[in-house]
Formats: C-alpha cells, sequence, structure tokens
C-alpha cells in the first residue's frame, strides 16, 4: 500500500468514528438546551486536529497500545480537568487570573483543549469580560464577544492549524526527512573471514564484486540494530542483523534458516521497508527499498 493511501485511509476511518461520537453529544446538547452553539464550530473541527495530532504523538512511544493509552489519557486530562482548572482561575480566583490567562495562552497546543476553551466561553465569556472590568481585579481585560478572535474564533482556526502543521510532521516523518532520536545506532564491525562459512563467503565475495546474473532481490552488508530497551535515544543497542549478503536471481527458490533471534525476520522486514536498515544496500530488481520503494513494492509479495 502507498504511504499516501494509508494514512488517507487511517484518516477516513477514524474520522468516521470519531464523529458518530461528536454527533451524540451534540444531541445530548441540544437535547438538554445547553445553548453552546458557538462552541459546535471547534468541536465539529475537532477531528482534523486532534487526529493528526494524535498520529504524530505516537512517533514517541514503543507500542501502539502505550501511544493509545496516553493520548487518551491526555486528552481527557486536557479536556476536562485542565480546561477547568484554567477557567477557575481567569473567572473566579483574582490572584491567579495572570496564571489562568497564561495557561490559556500554552494549553491550546494541545487540540483538545480548544473546544474545552470555547464551551466555557460561549457560556462565560461575557461573565469573564465583567469580572476583569471590577475595581478589584489586577489582570487584563477580556473581550465579551464569543466570535471574537481570541475567543472561539481562535479556538476553531487552530484544529486547522494542527491538521497542517501535524500532517507535514507524519509525512516528513515517514519519509525518513528527520528522526525523533538523536543518534543513530552504530552496528557491529563486519565478521571476519575465519568466523564465517566458506559458502557464505564466497556469496558475499560474489555480490561485492557483481559477478553473474543480475539480481531480483539483492542484499549487501545490511545490518540493523535495535535499542534493547525500546525506548527513544537510549544507546543500548542489540544487533539484529550483522554484515549480511547475498543475492537470488529469478525463479530460484531460497530458503534462510536460522535459529530463533538469527535475523530471519528482521531481514524479510528489511526487504519488505517494514523496518529501516542501520546500514547496508537493499535492492528488489534493481530498485533501491529506501529511495525507490513505490516501484519495488509493486514487485513484492509477503506472507509473513
Amino acid at each position: 500500500m502507498q504511504l499516501k493511501a494509508y494514512w488517507f485511509a487511517t484518516f477516513i476511518f477514524d474520522f468516521l468514528k470519531m464523529y458518530l461520537t461528536i454527533l451524540m453529544a451534540i444531541i445530548l446538547f441540544a437535547a438538554f438546551d445547553l445553548d453552546l452553539n458557538a462552541a459546535m464550530v471547534p468541536l465539529a473541527l475537532l477531528p482534523f486536529g486532534a487526529l493528526p495530532f494524535t498520529y504524530a504523538t505516537t512517533f514517541i512511544f514503543s507500542s501502539s497500545q502505550a501511544a493509545s493509552a496516553i493520548n487518551i489519557f491526555l486528552n481527557i486530562l486536557v479536556l476536562g480537568i485542565l480546561a477547568s482548572i484554567t477557567w477557575t482561575f481567569r473567572i473566579a480566583i483574582p490572584p491567579f487570573m495572570v496564571y489562568g490567562d497564561s495557561m490559556h495562552s500554552w494549553f491550546w497546543l494541545v487540540p483538545t483543549y480548544n473546544v474545552g476553551a470555547a464551551m466555557f466561553c460561549d457560556r462565560q465569556c461575557d461573565t469573564l469580560a465583567d469580572t476583569r472590568k471590577a475595581p478589584y481585579v489586577d489582570a487584563p481585560e477580556t473581550n465579551a464577544d464569543k466570535w471574537a478572535f481570541e475567543n472561539i474564533t481562535r479556538d476553531s482556526l487552530v484544529m486547522l492549524l494542527h491538521m497542517v502543521v501535524w500532517s507535514i510532521f507524519i509525512m516528513a516523518n515517514e519519509k525518513g526527512w528527520f528522526s525523533l532520536c538523536s543518534f543513530k545506532p552504530k552496528a557491529k564491525n563486519s565478521l571476519t573471514a575465519d568466523q564465517l562459512d566458506s559458502d557464505v563467503v564466497a556469496e558475499k565475495k560474489r555480490v561485492e564484486e557483481h559477478t553473474g546474473t543480475p539480481e531480483m532481490v539483492k542484499i549487501q552488508g545490511l545490518n540493523k540494530v535495535f535499542s534493547t530497551n525500546k525506548k527513544c535515544c537510549k544507546t543500548e543497542k542489540f544487533n539484529a542483523v550483522t554484515d549480511l549478503s547475498f543475492g537470488l536471481q529469478q525463479g530460484e527458490c531460497f530458503a534462510l534458516l536460522g535459529v530463533n533471534g538469527a535475523g530471519k525476520s528482521t531481514t524479510f522486514k528489511s526487504l519488505t521497508g517494514m523496518v529501516n536498515p542501520s546500514s547496508g544496500k537493499v535492492q528488489i530488481s534493481g530498485f533501491d527499498i529506501k529511495r525507490d520503494f513505490e516501484k519495488a513494492r509493486k514487485l513484492i509479495g509477503y506472507c509473513p
């Protein structure tokens, strides 16, 4: 599957699931006559900002389960608790009003906060403006118009900003333009000839010298290093594949044998683009997996 097609299909599926919840919330608000009409705009835009934000933050975690749990907790914390605390500071506790304004200025970086802030503004923006005019309040005045730019208009536009920023981030990260980690694990030094079987040495030499018929599948000097604790930016390393070289011609039947942990699965994942090699070359019919995966993938059939 193409990278764009994968992310587009994922977004549409998650978008539809999320919108079912949003529609139920809108129906409940209307049924109980909560009068949150203006806040419905950022709520309707929430999937456009929250979904790309959630996808982007998953790159920080080592597993999808951990990412899902943390994101659910973060959304509940920001939408429900932090939004309530921030607006309580801004409207009800004069000594903390300035701190509440500062919190309000920073929490928009999380999409769900803007929905909570819009709901409070829809009901209390005029009250907040009146409170700030009181003689005992030493805090900046605010605009009573709920559609003022600094109020619900900003909350709505921020959703679209999140969509653009995090979508670009995801595509850039998937293309390998930058990494979340500042280090690149180094592979082990190549094994010496006396450490390898004679047929392995001969195959490695043949691949390096490009002798014989051109290969449909070619791996040269493949190394793959994983972090042993599976946490970002840690230096503990595990060499899954070390200095592997072989080539396969069209129509050739090939079996890759090895004990558990020898690197068989990692090798095939490197061939199919599921993992990126730490070093070395991987080619399918002359197409480099890193540079020309869109062309190489059309020639691959993989059943793990």
